[in-house]
């Protein structure tokens, strides 16, 4: 990232984070070794992985340059994605669950991600489980990791320990608990965040030696050279200074904050506007 932002001495510092590089000989074989061959079991929601030509294949192909093989399970619906194995290039291969109800989509996606990883038994000390979230896919992550004796990492995208989170809805306040059951489980957490990290250590009691910090990558060159589709100046010409802010519209992200800050802005700038782009259960609220 710091390569991509023109930092000075950045792409000096990237290649030592970069695997096999920055490290003597003997290193740099062996983690070129351990990457090669790892395995990665991956349970997720993301249904766009089954459909042909879709953005987010391009860059799940691209870490499947990183190992040896990807296999991703996706909860989803028969009558939504049936019931085809697609294969992606570098060894990446999507399996949506097929489940006939949303009941069943922890049963299934215990029941795949086990019986991928049994077929290949005799390289078992290979394989690994990772989940996008503490909550469904963590709990059928946890459960298909247990079954076959291998190590489980989860992943934390959301601040879910802070108390607006459970206040949210029933489903969110019984995800709380049970993001708190997983994650003590877990025997890697990744945080997209140190303030996620920060809080599952205070709160959690988890050792830091277990969580690290990797952001979902964003490609910085890619959105500074798009061509906007919309010129929000023309749309609104009444305003001379345009914020935008794009989020979820949940209570943790706080939209009230920034509410609070226009508010007191328009009083002396009245040509001044705020323009909020998202959706969530918060969006009647606001």
């Amino acid at each position: 990232a710091g390569e991509r932002r023109h930092l000075p001495g950045a792409k000096e510092k990237a290649a030592q984070l970069q695997p096999g590089k920055g490290v003597g000989q003997g290193g740099r074989r062996l983690l070129n070794f351990i990457w090669k061959n790892m395995k990665v079991l991956s349970i997720g929601t993301d249904k766009n992985l089954l459909k042909s030509g879709a953005p987010v294949t391009e860059r799940i192909s691209e870490y499947g340059k990183l190992v040896d093989e990807l296999h991703i399970v996706v909860f989803c619906l028969a009558k939504e994605c049936g019931g085809e194995v697609v294969s992606l290039p570098n060894g990446v291969f999507v399996y949506p669950t097929s489940s006939g109800s949303k009941i069943n989509y922890l049963k299934d996606a215990v029941r795949l991600a086990k019986n991928i990883i049994s077929k290949d038994k005799e390289n078992i000390s290979n394989w690994i489980v990772t989940t996008q979230d503490p909550f469904e896919t963590g709990l059928a992550g946890w459960l298909a990791s247990r079954g076959v004796g291998v190590p489980l990492n989860v992943q934390v995208h959301t601040d879910f320990l802070n108390k607006y989170f459970r206040r949210e809805s029933l489903l969110n306040f019984i995800r709380f608990y049970l993001g708190k059951f997983i994650l003590r489980r877990a025997k890697t957490i990744r945080a997209v965040s140190y303030r996620i990290k920060n809080s599952i250590i205070s709160q959690l009691k988890i050792s830091p030696a277990k969580l690290f910090v990797l952001p979902v990558w964003v490609d910085i060159i890619k959105i500074e050279e798009a061509a906007p589709s919309l010129d929000l100046h023309k749309k609104y010409p009444q305003f001379d200074f345009i914020a935008l802010m794009i989020s979820r519209f949940s209570v943790e992200k706080n939209i009230f904050l920034a509410l609070r800050a226009v508010a007191k802005i328009v009083k002396k700038q009245p040509r001044d506007v705020l323009i909020i782009v998202g959706d969530g259960t918060f969006k009647k609220d606001l």
